[in-house]
């Protein structure tokens, strides 16, 4: 008689028991990684805003729309949400330089990226 080739039950089980602890901490993993993902593209898109606001600041300098006062803040839509941004500004007039300080983030209380230019006028 010829030996029967294949699993046995318990075989089958030790498998399935190794997927089955396996398979959740693989998700678990997976999930991170979008979360972190996601954080990312956030953090890209607040400082695209922020050049964004940086440059129309230039711009409207070079225009003589005046300079900043001492801050200004405002919202602005990108990738089909909203963003709230808020733009400081520091001159130092005895070197003719301005300080600014522009932060970003989902609503007006939060941050994701920030950026800090110097100007000169």
């Amino acid at each position: 008689m010829k030996r029967a080739r294949g699993f046995s039950l318990v075989e089958v089980l030790v498998a399935l028991m190794v997927v089955g602890m396996a398979l959740p901490a693989l998700l678990g993993q997976m999930q991170t990684q979008i979360d972190a993902q996601a954080m990312l593209r956030d953090k890209t898109i607040a400082l695209y805003v922020a050049q964004n606001k940086a440059a129309e600041y230039q711009l409207q300098n070079r225009l003589g729309a005046g300079k900043l006062g001492d801050s200004e803040n405002g919202e602005v839509e990108m990738v089909e949400q909203r963003w709230y941004w808020r733009m400081t500004a520091t001159n130092f007039d005895d070197i003719k330089q301005q300080q600014l300080q522009i932060e970003v983030g989902k609503s007006p209380d939060e941050s994701l990226a920030g950026l800090m230019i110097i100007l000169s006028y």
